[in-house]
């Protein structure tokens, strides 16, 4: 990962921080995170869920698909931010 794709990864963590602060600190009625690319969130689920979701799809013997690590730092701080916001978000 090059150095500008760092600091590309670091501010948008830290603007989708600030996004749940100001909807916390404005009391907003919810919050609506865009993304352009598709995270895969359901790689992210326990593994009973994420079977159940899956093996409808998959040939016999396959494997589950894993989480990618291109999402894993934003899916992390995400689940974080939804922890603590007590009102709807839509993503």
């Amino acid at each position: 990962m090059g150095a500008e794709h760092r600091e590309r990864k670091a501010a948008n963590l830290q603007w989708m921080k600030q996004a749940f602060a100001e909807a916390k600190a404005a009391d907003s009625k919810g919050l609506v995170i865009m993304v352009q690319a598709n995270p895969g969130f359901e790689n992210f689920w326990p593994p009973a869920a994420k079977a159940r979701y899956f093996i409808p799809f998959m040939l016999r013997g396959g494997k589950l698909p894993s989480a990618s690590a291109a999402f894993e730092d934003y899916v992390k701080a995400l689940a974080e931010q939804l922890e603590s916001f007590d009102k709807p978000v839509a993503r």
